[in-house]
């Protein structure tokens, strides 16, 4: 049984992983050149995904103190935000191979290894964009609690109406409801989630990224014209996504934001 001139997503195999641009993010041991702070600029005007993102994690980095543990830190693009903190990166060995991750004091685990460091030792643990990679996240959420000191915070980032990406390695969605309750049978207290973007913003995020896409995906020519004749249209959905996004209504955000904390002893 089948369905008739249809793709089988299940063959995963017929997907490729794009690597992340921009890679060696500034604060790293990466250097920028100009053009490529110039296309950054770029970037972060057009990608609300990314600019919902950065607005969290910016105001939550500012209150942060003590040891810090980036779980998946990929190019460690946050570390330079992490001022008079003690900052330690970890992340799986296939990070290197798969994506060209390669900062040399990021300490690289294998997939079935537990976390290589200390348990109660950390005052915040960040693993921002990672937790819909990990395929059993209850191991995830309980080395998040372990190596937490009492009364130590973690913050979780995860997309919610957003593509599917880094094929095969994307597994969940995750509601409000999962991240709770997840994170309340770990034992974490003062849990709150907090939704990045609305319909409007998820909307506009889905027009520039289908006007973009023929270019990222090294389709050149069609590409630009296709940019050069909708640049009226992708600037304005760019400018009223950025005008929306810190508005709070409908139940289809783009992303979600969650804090939770170690209880103390």
């Amino acid at each position: 049984m089948k369905l008739k001139n249809r793709c089988n997503l299940a063959n995963s195999d017929n997907f490729s992983t794009i690597r992340p641009p921009f890679r060696g993010a500034p604060g790293s041991t990466g250097k920028w050149s100009v053009v490529q702070r110039w296309l950054a600029g770029i970037r972060y005007f057009l990608d609300l995904y990314l600019y919902c993102l950065e607005s969290d994690l910016s105001e939550i980095i500012k209150q942060v103190r003590g040891k810090v543990l980036d779980v998946g830190c990929g190019d460690q693009p946050y570390r330079h935000w992490f001022i008079n903190c003690s900052y330690t990166g970890i992340d799986r060995k296939s990070a290197e191979s798969e994506f060209g991750y390669a900062q040399p004091d990021t300490i690289f685990f294998g997939d079935d290894e537990a976390w290589p460091v200390s348990a109660n030792n950390f005052d915040f643990v960040l693993a921002s964009e990672v937790f819909e990679h990990v395929y059993e996240p209850r191991g995830f959420i309980d080395n998040a609690y372990s190596v937490l000191v009492p009364g130590g915070w973690l913050c979780l980032t995860v997309p919610f109406s957003y593509r599917w990406h880094f094929i095969p390695n994307d597994y969940y969605r995750y509601t409000p409801s999962a991240l709770f309750k997840l994170l309340s049978e770990s034992n974490f207290v003062e849990i709150s989630i907090a939704q990045r973007g609305n319909p409007i913003v998820v909307i506009a995020h889905k027009v520039l990224v289908s006007i973009f896409s023929p270019y990222m995906a090294g389709k050149r020519c069609l590409g630009i014209l296709l940019i050069f004749l909708l640049s009226p249209v992708w600037l304005l959905v760019a400018v009223i996504g950025r005008i929306c996004v810190k508005l709070e209504f409908g139940n289809d955000p783009m992303a979600f934001t969650v804090l939770a904390r170690k209880p103390r002893l």
